[in-house]
């Protein structure tokens, strides 16, 4: 249970990291010293924990005040249950596909790990 809760909280500050880069509109830009996902070509957000990659400049001190906002350091985050990684901060969903048959809308698409199909159907729901 105890790494429920932390792998849940490791992920509400993820959320946080998101939302706060949107606010400062600089999440699909990326600042001086974020760490890119060559593949996705998007930055990477902190999935705070053990040996977590740091990144420099100015996204370290975007990452250093979500911490700080609640109380916390890099070495709070250190546990061996929670090791620190980087997610990609942007969702992708290959392979996407969809038909409509009669009134229903079925939807076909690939997630990878620590991403959510509710994720994108609220993206979808909000498209006008």
């Amino acid at each position: 249970l105890e790494k429920f809760y932390l792998n849940a909280f490791q992920s509400f500050l993820f959320n946080q990291w998101l939302a706060c880069r949107l606010d400062q509109a600089n999440l699909y830009t990326g600042v001086a010293g974020d760490i890119w996902f060559t593949r996705e070509n998007c930055i990477a957000g902190p999935m705070f924990g053990e040996h977590l990659k740091s990144p420099n400049y100015e996204a370290a001190s975007i990452e250093q005040n979500l911490l700080q906002r609640y109380n916390l350091t890099d070495k709070s985050l250190s546990h061996p249950k929670i090791p620190g990684e980087r997610r990609a901060a942007l969702l992708f969903a290959p392979d996407f596909s969809y038909d409509i048959l009669q009134d229903h809308l079925i939807l076909r698409f690939f997630l990878r790990p620590g991403q959510y199909a509710t994720s994108v159907l609220r993206e979808l729901l909000k498209a006008q």
